[in-house]
């Protein structure tokens, strides 16, 4: 007797662990269950996305298929929606490209998307979120966000900076006729012989410089004007118009000044076209693929910015990460189409009819 109930014992003792393991099994089995089923009735499901693999998502396909904005471009005409989800490992970026979804994100919803995630990259770069620009959202990126605001990007402040502003414009003229005309080369050789000179030169300095002499510079600042030239210059029609309205206002006995600028609607207007032209789809623009400023021009009176409202065109970005420098890109980006089309005579190159606009396979400029 004794003998059958230590082996009932020894045997129940042996099968604990099973029951025990098998009951936490199915408690959590039931727990996500519930929790698959609650989830599923409370969340909205996601949009349509691409192919996605086990923990990495569509990050494989994404380093394949560069540049990664026509990728997301093509996944989009594929599923033919407007908005689309890519996952990168664990974390779903949202996608659109239409300014109806652009309102709902960045005008209705924008307090609750606006912030910054917290990742490691941007706290580094940040040295430790000290740039707005980077920031989550809270006391300390308002904190942040107002002493930019108040400090640096005053109407004081620019009006001050005018003068610095005029002296870069100039130095544009000057810069294009030394490259047009230095045709010994003599610039090159008193370049090197400074450069042997400046032996403490900062190195990050200099290591720009070399890029930007040897055309591979890493950041293409003036993309915009590029595109916006090269359109201009391949419908003459468009650059004698823009060159009217320079005479006009400006004359020919002196440059064009920023004061002048809130008169040049018409030049406003070419560079404004340019952020337009090259649509993904042609659902919200009369003739897309043509380069037509005068879509712009509202009348006579109205002036022409550089802003869409209505996100159409989103050129300096908006919401409450926004950015702060947006009368500053406008001013300086105006500034320089309008000296390039005042300061010379542009046609096409002498070996072709028109300019090819062919974009870039990794990045947005001219392909050539």
């Amino acid at each position: 007797m004794v003998n059958s109930n230590m082996k009932v014992e020894t045997r129940f003792s042996n099968e604990l662990p099973s029951l025990i393991a098998t009951a936490l099994c199915l408690v959590s089995l039931r727990f996500f269950i519930l929790k698959s089923i609650n989830k599923s009735s409370t969340v909205p499901p996601l949009p349509p996305g691409t192919t996605s693999y086990p923990i990495v998502g569509s990050l494989p396909e994404m380093l394949r298929k560069k540049p990664v904005f026509q990728w997301i471009h093509n996944v989009m005409k594929q599923l033919n929606t407007e908005i689309v989800c890519i996952k990168l490992g664990r974390v779903n970026v949202i996608t659109v490209s239409s300014p109806e979804l652009s309102i709902e994100f960045l005008k209705k919803h924008d307090s609750v998307i606006a912030s910054r995630p917290y990742v490691s990259s941007a706290r580094l770069v940040s040295n430790g979120y000290l740039s707005p620009s980077l920031s989550p959202s809270g006391n300390q990126w308002t904190k942040m966000r107002r002493v930019l605001v108040s400090e640096m990007l005053t109407n004081d402040v620019f009006r001050r900076l005018h003068a610095k502003r005029l002296e870069e414009a100039d130095h544009l003229e000057d810069g294009v006729q030394r490259k047009v005309f230095d045709l010994d080369g003599n610039k090159k050789m008193i370049t090197d012989a400074i450069k042997n000179v400046r032996k403490y030169h900062d190195q990050a300095i200099e290591k720009r410089m070399e890029m930007w002499k040897l055309g591979l510079k890493s950041e293409d600042n003036d993309i915009l004007v590029k595109w916006t030239m090269a359109e201009m210059i391949n419908q003459p029609d468009i650059l004698a118009k823009a060159c009217e309205e320079l005479d006009r206002v400006i004359g020919k006995n002196r440059l064009v000044q920023e004061s002048d600028l809130s008169k040049l609607n018409y030049v406003k207007a070419c560079l404004k076209e340019s952020f337009r032209i090259h649509p993904v789809g042609t659902r919200i623009w009369d003739e897309p693929l043509r380069f037509k400023p005068e879509r712009h021009i509202v009348d006579e009176v109205s002036n022409v910015s550089l802003v869409d409202h209505d996100l159409r065109i989103l050129s300096f970005s908006t919401g409450r990460q926004g950015c702060p420098t947006l009368e500053l890109g406008s001013t300086t980006t105006t500034m320089l189409l309008a000296r390039l089309i005042q300061g010379f005579s542009w046609k096409q190159p002498l070996d072709t009819s028109t300019i090819d606009l062919a974009e870039s396979k990794h990045d947005l400029s001219l392909a050539n």
